[in-house]
């Protein structure tokens, strides 16, 4: 679940200790509820060190690609809404409320079912503005895991039901299932040479009228294949839709990406249980990009194939977020810090889940 917090910095008469105690007060509360299992939350303050964004564009991207927005509404905020804000003042704010404007004008039941007025430690029902008070809105009474519990179940109560992460019963759940939790990712590792892989299927898939591009494993000579965990993904992802990571290991940063995943085509193997390349069919080859696009199936050094739906155009917060989740006893549990506890292991695939903090 995609969650963008939009908020107003500060108010016009405000002193400089006003804006610092709102912006912890919102980021504290940005992420509690990012801490949370399930829900992926994006705040500017996380993104602010970024010189390339323009911030008028920012924020209404993040409200077309997000679930749900929630609305730290105050007064500044509201003066954004509602146009009684100076014009010098607060242009990020002002786009992200015409951009939600925009949408309530396009489809009033889209607007209502994404839109959340959330009610921070200090906020009165009397900062929401009253075309708004029709939207859906829960109070935090106090920044804790116990003090957001309305938002979270606001937030869930909304989508899908959360699976069960006991012991499955094995008449209900697909096979190898139990691998592997909603929430969790499978990460993989790629390199831009010579081609820019992530600008190249975001061509393709752009220019797919079916919104889709595929992504192909190459598995390297001497890695474990991970049979097992390739099959628990696919059927994840035919129960609940599926989540992968794509890890830059030559940027200098070791940037990672997330995708979404419609269709995983699993390894195949030979009478010893060793994957050997394949290609989805012939009429799907138009939809890998064209660097690596093979003429014949026996020409692909792809041993698997993820269709994604989406990439993100831009890194997320992934250091010091995600464990792995391995057999390997030296690796499991192991946060993952930096990038170079992926750079220093021989493989191109690893099973990661957020950790418990």
């Amino acid at each position: 679940m995609r969650v963008f917090v939009t908020w107003a910095h500060r108010g016009e008469l405000w002193s400089e200790t006003q804006a610092l105690i709102w912006q912890q007060t919102v980021e504290r509360f940005a992420g509690l509820l990012d801490a949370e299992d399930g829900i992926d939350v994006t705040l500017d303050l996380w993104h602010e060190h970024d010189p390339a964004l323009d911030w008028t564009r920012w924020g209404p991207r993040q409200i077309d690609l997000s679930d749900y927005v929630l609305i730290a509404i105050n007064e500044p905020w509201a003066e954004r809404w509602t146009g009684t804000n100076r014009p010098d003042v607060g242009p990020g704010a002002v786009a992200e409320a015409d951009a939600l404007k925009g949408l309530f004008f396009t489809n009033q039941q889209d607007f209502q079912k994404k839109v959340r007025i959330i009610l921070l430690p200090g906020v009165g029902q009397r900062d929401i503005p009253k075309d708004l008070w029709r939207s859906k809105r829960a109070t935090v009474v106090t920044l804790s895991k116990a003090g957001i519990t309305s938002v979270i179940d606001e937030l869930r109560n909304q989508s899908r039901p959360r699976p069960s992460t006991t012991s499955p019963d094995t008449n209900s759940t697909a096979p190898g299932s139990a691998l592997l939790l909603p929430e969790d990712l499978l990460l993989f590792r790629f390199r831009d040479l010579p081609h820019p892989a992530i600008r190249n299927h975001l061509e393709t898939l752009s220019a797919n009228p079916d919104r889709y591009v595929w992504w192909g494993w190459w598995k390297k000579f001497e890695e474990n294949p991970q049979l097992e965990l390739w099959k628990a993904f696919r059927d994840l992802t035919e129960q609940h839709g599926g989540r992968v990571a794509l890890f830059d290991s030559g940027s200098p940063t070791g940037e990672v990406r997330r995708a979404s995943v419609s269709d995983v085509l699993v390894p195949r193997t030979n009478e010893f249980d060793d994957p050997h390349p394949f290609t989805p069919d012939s009429d799907e080859w138009q939809f890998i990009p064209e660097y690596y696009r093979s003429s014949a199936p026996n020409d692909s050094i792809s041993c698997a194939w993820l269709c994604l739906t989406s990439i993100e155009d831009r890194p997320f917060r992934f250091y010091g977020r995600y464990e792995f989740v391995s057999a390997d006893t030296a690796l499991s549990g192991v946060i993952i810090r930096e990038p170079s506890q992926l750079k220093e292991q021989d493989q191109s695939l690893w099973h990661v889940r957020r950790t418990g903090r």
